[in-house]
């Protein structure tokens, strides 16, 4: 039994990495998506600028929306705060990967 145990330990850590594997494609999947749909106004990177000046730059989305509020926004139809922005709605497994690559920039 003892050998069993530790058979499902080694297998459950053997595993990490890979999660962290898909985390990381899931966070690049999320910056191209994010650079597709949102770099033609909004600045997506850690320093560039925003194209258009009432566009947010999205590393410092958090001050204005709350990212859980964002997250959800985004799967059912983000309109933006200004008329210039278009309508947005993801499915889910994009949603994933574009709130993974957005909390990875956040500034305090």
């Amino acid at each position: 039994m003892h050998a069993r145990a530790l058979a499902i330990a080694l297998a459950g850590t053997m595993a990490w990495p890979a999660l962290a594997q898909d985390a990381g494609v899931s966070e690049r999947r999320g910056a191209a998506l994010v650079a597709q749909q949102c770099a033609m106004c909004h600045a997506v990177g850690h320093f560039d600028e925003s194209l258009e000046r009432q566009a947010p730059p999205l590393r410092t989305i958090s001050r204005r929306v709350p990212l859980d509020r964002l997250e959800q926004l985004l799967g059912t139809g983000l309109l933006g705060g200004h008329p210039i922005m278009p309508k947005f709605a993801f499915e889910a497994r994009d949603v994933d990967a574009i709130m993974r690559y957005l909390r990875s920039i956040q500034e305090p």
